[in-house]
């Protein structure tokens, strides 16, 4: 029931968020350009009336005040200046009176102007700086109107104008872009959030579902729910949304229900690196959890419901704190997180003591709640280009061959059809040493998962 609700309310999402005029928008950090004032030059592309060239001239220019009042006083040098090199895609003027007032304007908050006989406009907006050949941004600003031509294209210009001078603004305290996917790695969280109004629904192993927000700069959300796979020996680490587990001895599934607040603490600059912090309370539940011989971080604690017992449930805080540095295209990361289970929600597992191998039938049940485990750790990531993330994280133990790590490889493909969309697809393995078993030596465990992106 969890993740039909949760399949329901992303598809809400999803519809709000891919319809509008806007068809694609990517800018980069604007941190270094951030006392330059922006100006519009003159328009290129397919070929339209005069009227139209002026209209959507004068309206651009008017868009993209908003960032010009808050560049601050310093002097304007001729020769560092922002340009926005509009360029028209796309032009049809109506043959008849426009059609029934209205119905284009829904026709192009849907993507669906190409059907009617109405005025259209399509606009790509490039974003340059001095000295820089390729773009370091752009916005495509697609509308339709019943009205006439001179108003549309005046209200195109400023409207595209408008947004793009939004972008821009979320991005003027940023030196470092953000991609999609960067938000985390494998396991562990990154310093970076989904940007405001951003969207990703992601599925791991076909087990856990994922919904993500970014709801403001400095706040990301998320829900999370589905099944947890665990080494029904050895250790589990849970970070994040996911579970990487140390020891192989068997695969248990435990539900999993997570609600996820992050917050961000210091926004990356120059020198210095970017601070987040995140909470996730999770509800695990299921009969594995009231069976014997589940080890929580291989540190002799077992979770029992009771001799006998088929069913239990219990409730987890998980608390992460991380801090990246980029340089280049290779980034630096290191943490914490902690799992403690002060619950404030209802829990019906017992915990016993002193357990040192698969069965809890002589363990006496003398724990209210697990002890607070920390899991300390270190990653490092390379992005030659936007679309492909390589990331190393390594979750260091006492003793040393209680260790783990992941090595992870992440494909973000797009635009397709809907060009405001992204793909992810996630590919791992996590490394552990099984020091107990008939053949010690290390165990890989295979991870994958796939996600989409609403930018």
């Amino acid at each position: 029931m969890l993740k039909l609700l949760l399949v329901a309310w992303s598809a809400f999402w999803l519809a709000g968020c891919v319809f509008g005029n806007v068809r694609t928008r990517e800018v980069d950090a604007l941190g270094p350009y951030r006392e330059m004032p922006v100006r519009a030059i003159s328009m290129e592309g397919v070929s339209a009336p005069q009227e139209v060239a002026d209209g959507v001239q004068a309206g651009l220019q008017r868009g993209l005040e908003a960032w010009n009042q808050r560049r601050g006083t310093a002097p304007i040098d001729p020769e560092k200046v922002l340009e926005v090199q509009p360029e028209l895609l796309d032009f049809h003027g109506a043959k008849g009176k426009g059609g029934v007032p209205g119905v284009a304007e829904v026709a192009g908050l849907l993507g669906a102007t190409r059907a009617l006989d109405a005025n259209r406009i399509t606009l790509l907006l490039l974003l340059r700086s001095p000295g820089v050949t390729d773009p370091i941004g752009e916005l495509t600003w697609e509308e339709a109107s019943s009205g006439s031509i001179s108003d549309l294209a005046d209200r195109v210009g400023a409207s595209a104008g408008e947004a793009l001078a939004k972008e821009m603004l979320e991005r003027r305290d940023q030196y470092v872009t953000r991609y999609p996917g960067d938000e985390r790695n494998v396991f562990t969280p990154t310093a970076r959030l989904l940007l405001p109004g951003e969207l990703v629904l992601s599925d791991d192993e076909v087990l856990i579902f994922n919904l993500g927000a970014g709801l403001t700069p400095w706040l990301e959300v998320g829900l999370s729910g589905g099944l947890l796979p665990i080494p029904a020996a050895g250790g589990i680490a849970i970070a994040g949304h996911g579970a990487a587990g140390a020891g192989l001895a068997g695969i248990v599934l435990v539900g999993a229900a997570s609600a996820r607040v992050k917050l961000r603490l210091l926004e990356e600059g120059p020198y210095w690196p970017a601070i987040a912090a995140s909470y996730d309370l999770v509800d695990a539940f299921g009969a594995a959890l009231g069976g014997g011989g589940i080890f929580i971080a291989g540190n002799g604690i077992a979770g029992v419901g009771g001799v006998g017992a088929g069913y239990a449930n219990l409730q987890l805080n998980v608390v992460s704190v991380v801090m990246n540095k980029r340089f280049g295209p290779f980034e630096l990361g290191a943490g914490a997180t902690v799992v403690d289970n002060h619950h404030f929600l209802p829990q019906s597992a017992a915990f016993a003591a002193g357990v040192t191998s698969g069965t809890v039938s002589t363990a006496t049940y003398d724990l209210d709640q697990l002890p607070t485990m920390y899991f300390p750790f270190a990653t490092v990531s390379a992005s030659p280009w936007p679309w492909l993330r390589l990331m190393q994280e390594l979750f260091p133990q006492r003793p040393f061959t209680n260790s783990f790590g992941t090595t992870g490889a992440r494909l973000v493909l797009g635009p397709i059809p809907l060009s405001r969309l992204r793909v992810k697809i996630d590919m791992a393995l996590t490394e552990s040493y099984d020091a107990d078993g008939p053949n010690p030596g290390v165990v890989f465990l295979p991870w994958v998962g796939a996600g989409l992106y609403v930018l």
